[in-house]
């Protein structure tokens, strides 16, 4: 549906409507706020907005032909592949943090257990080996 300018014939008022192609030269009836209810006529047409086809590009995953935005599509969809957005790479970076604390959280989690689980005189020994090469023993509680 394109956005066309029309304009009332008896008071002059204007404004921008969007009209479905089939009912584009019909008259429009128009209450305004003073109470015109002349008829509306197209001032201005605006043209349609067209999006060419893609040029055809290589795959940067396997290298093959692509012809058109289908062929791109599938190309996408094949691979596990998103199109490029704006704002996607600090969202991926974000998700990479996340899932890095995540991960560092898991494995402090399990260290915590498995040193619980070990006989005192065990802990004691690992406690003592780390203040030796001065490594500061902290435990998380989960």
């Amino acid at each position: 549906m394109p956005l066309n300018d029309y304009r009332c014939r008896l008071c002059g008022y204007i404004e921008e409507r969007f009209v479905p192609l089939a009912q584009l030269y019909e008259m429009h009836f128009h209450q305004h706020p003073a109470g015109c209810v002349g008829a509306m006529e197209i001032v201005h047409l605006s043209p349609p907005m067209v999006r060419g086809d893609l040029p055809p590009y290589e795959s940067p995953v396997t290298g093959t032909l692509i012809q058109g935005r289908a062929a791109r599509r599938e190309d996408l969809k094949r691979h596990d592949c998103v199109e490029w957005e704006s704002g996607l790479r600090a969202d991926c970076k974000r998700k990479r943090q996340q899932e890095s604390e995540q991960l560092d959280r898991s494995i402090d989690n399990t260290i915590d257990s498995e040193i619980a689980k070990m006989p005192t005189r065990k802990r004691e020994l690992l406690e003592q080996g780390a203040r030796e090469f001065d490594i500061e023993v902290t435990r998380s509680i989960a």
